[in-house]
């Protein structure tokens, strides 16, 4: 069975390196070629890491492209700060060399009101000039419980959902399976340029902090203290979201709880579900989605 992961980090977190370097936080394409022969056309949309030293992105996006150069089965997707000018005029360059790529606002650490990107006038010039997806990473709404920031933004769930509803013209991803938070899902559902994607989700009832589930959104509901498996599988079987749904990984952040790249795949492979529809999640929804 094939797969392509939709959510593959790739380089070194600034952060976590500066502040818990004993956490895994790098990572340049090696545990995907471990498992290059799951399948005969495995591909991965590859990120820079959330964080950044300037929170511009120069060398992450860098790297980024010079790994996509080397490895056709390699889809870029470039971290775009809109507090920057120059970061806009860089990632066009990026963006006019490829093939196709995406781009990806890291809210939190850039400081990204994104219930309010739409009034943005730089991003909304610079989504009318090019062609591209865009990853939308969705927080919890947890994360001043759980110590991370001392006030919280718009960058949750219905948020995320106003943004795509906003440029109903470009193709989102959304981030960490929308958090699982029921109306954001169903609305989700419901439109063509929205696919939800799983990275994160591995990581539900297993990653703590402050003694606090990271993993779900305040209105998670039902799915706060269902396992992993279990979500999934309503999600398919229960509410008709079995083409919504693309596969994409944690790693290297997924160490934390103790799963590699194969066993997120595996966590896939172990639903109760039909197997074309194991693909479809692991392969055929992001590809047809992304005409790749």
């Amino acid at each position: 069975m094939n797969f392509i992961d939709a959510h593959y980090l790739v380089g070194t977190d600034y952060w976590l390196s500066e502040n818990l370097p004993q956490r895994p936080h790098k990572e340049y394409l090696e545990e995907f070629n471990k498992i290059k022969n799951y399948g005969m056309d495995n591909k991965a949309l590859i990120y820079p890491f959330p964080s950044s030293k300037d929170r511009k992105y120069t060398e992450e996006n860098k790297t980024i492209y010079e790994l996509y150069k080397k490895n056709y089965n390699l889809i870029p997707v470039f971290a775009l700060n809109i507090n920057y000018d120059e970061c806009f005029l860089e990632v066009e360059r990026y963006l006019k060399k490829c093939n196709k790529a995406g781009i990806v606002i890291w809210p939190i650490l850039c400081n990204i009101d994104v219930g309010r990107i739409e009034e943005n006038k730089e991003f909304k010039e610079f989504s009318k000039k090019n062609d591209f997806f865009i990853y939308i990473h969705t927080a919890a709404l947890n994360e001043k419980d759980i110590g991370r920031v001392q006030k919280l933004g718009n960058y949750g769930p219905q948020d995320a959902i106003n943004f795509a509803r906003a440029f109903p013209n470009k193709k989102f991803i959304m981030g960490h399976l929308l958090r699982a938070s029921v109306k954001a899902l169903e609305m989700a559902k419901q439109m063509d340029n929205v696919v939800i994607e799983t990275s994160g989700i591995s990581g539900h009832l297993r990653w703590f902090e402050n003694n606090q589930n990271v993993f779900p959104a305040y209105d998670a509901f039902q799915y706060s203290n269902m396992e992993a498996t279990q979500i999934l599988e309503d999600l398919i079987n229960n509410k008709g979201m079995a083409d919504k749904i693309v596969f994409g990984s944690s790693y290297p952040f997924s160490c934390w709880w103790d799963y590699k790249l194969i066993d997120e795949i595996n966590l896939i492979n172990a639903l109760n579900i039909k197997d074309e529809i194991k693909n479809k999640i692991l392969y055929e929804n992001i590809r047809n989605f992304l005409n790749l």
